[in-house]
């Protein structure tokens, strides 16, 4: 009797354990069988990304297909539809571009604005309908704008990097658009917002990277300078804050970097054995030194829906050719913890969700679909 009751408690133990909030596993996998049984081409998948619910995961595909090339389709989006943690429908969408240049989704994946042509033609792309609708091209002898390889989504609308030309193609304006798509067709669909040639006007060194934290905020990175001259071997971090450049942090490397509105997360290599992780907020003040040692941290992730509570980084081990991958919480003061189920799993790509509540990766063992443990 006694044996039986202490059956029956570690039985109730390992159930609640299972569904406690802490306890996560991967739910979904698609392995490579399964791309091939499909049909789609292993070699030439991206993973792009795992929406807030978790219910759309996004990939694109290269196509081989000869007759869809002679189409001018060169890419397959493809949405994992999930109905709770089963895959309930897997969409194929053609994108009628030879290139694509960039892609942004909404926060629950239904919506894809997608550039292609070297950022000369945008498409919006309803998932679940699988529509493709054309929203500008090029049209020679007329003005127009061009991506530069960035579009984003802040507060529901779409922006984009690049720069307006008139109908000579002599640029007018470099820097940040927002896309009124209700002007669709016409080039007043992308209407100008932050100047980036004056963003960086005073800088007294050449820009070396940039990252838009909202629509008139974005961090730059510099060379750094010493005895006058440029180092290539060392770099200054400056927060544009709509008005001026501010120096924010400077260091040997810069390991990778992520931000939303006055939040950023970021890898610094401060000497040749020393790495830093830090987040720090504009708004409030406030700094977490995330990680302080020898060991570099990369791929670094910022749930940009919540204004950034939640953070994903990765260890790799390259002797044994796997990472680690951790998480952490504002709630938690951003400590690491290991993502349970992404402990020593093979080199593979990673996205997070919006809020920070679901990943997604790719890697040998597929397309992984998880939750990340509650905050």
């Amino acid at each position: 009797m006694q044996r039986t009751f202490l059956t029956i408690v570690l039985v109730l133990g390992i159930v609640i354990s299972l569904a406690a909030p802490g306890f996560c596993q991967p739910y979904f996998q698609f392995d490579w069988a399964k791309f091939r049984d499909h049909k789609i081409e292993i070699a030439t998948f991206e993973l792009f990304f795992i929406s807030t619910d978790g219910k759309l995961c996004l990939g694109t595909e290269g196509v081989t297909d000869r007759n869809l090339l002679k189409k001018g389709v060169a890419y397959n989006l493809h949405a994992f539809v999930f109905d709770g943690e089963k895959l309930k429908e897997l969409i194929t969408i053609p994108i009628p571009f030879r290139d694509i240049t960039q892609m942004c989704a909404t926060n629950d994946g239904r919506e894809v604005l997608i550039s292609g042509e070297r950022g000369t033609k945008f498409v919006l792309v309803d998932v679940l309908r699988k529509k493709v609708e054309p929203l500008f091209s090029y049209r020679k002898g007329q003005p127009g704008f061009r991506t530069i390889a960035i579009i984003q989504n802040f507060g529901g609308a779409y922006y984009a990097y690049g720069y307006l030309y008139d109908k000579t193609q002599k640029r007018t304006f470099k820097g940040m658009v927002r896309l009124n798509l209700a002007k669709k067709g016409t080039p007043e669909m992308f209407e100008p917002g932050l100047d980036f040639v004056k963003a960086t006007k005073a800088l007294t060194i050449p820009w070396k990277s940039f990252e838009f934290a909202s629509p008139d905020t974005l961090f730059i990175t510099t060379h750094s300078v010493k005895d006058n001259k440029v180092n290539p071997n060392a770099f200054i971090l400056y927060h544009w804050n709509g008005s001026q450049a501010k120096v924010i942090d400077h260091g040997l490397s810069l390991g990778g970097l992520e931000s939303i509105d006055d939040r950023v997360f970021y890898a610094v290599r401060r000497t040749p054995a020393v790495y830093s992780l830090l987040i720090k907020d504009f708004t409030t003040k406030k700094i977490w030194k995330v990680y302080s040692g020898e060991i570099p941290f990369s791929y670094l992730y910022l749930s940009k829906g919540d204004g950034g509570r939640t953070i994903l980084t990765t260890l790799f081990n390259f002797d044994k050719k796997n990472m680690t991958v951790y998480y952490g919480h504002e709630a938690g003061n951003f400590a690491l913890k290991v993502v349970p189920g992404l402990d020593k799993v093979p080199f593979g790509a990673i996205r997070l969700s919006p809020d920070g509540g679901f990943y997604a990766t790719f890697s040998p063992q597929g397309v992984v679909v998880g939750r990340v443990p509650e905050k």
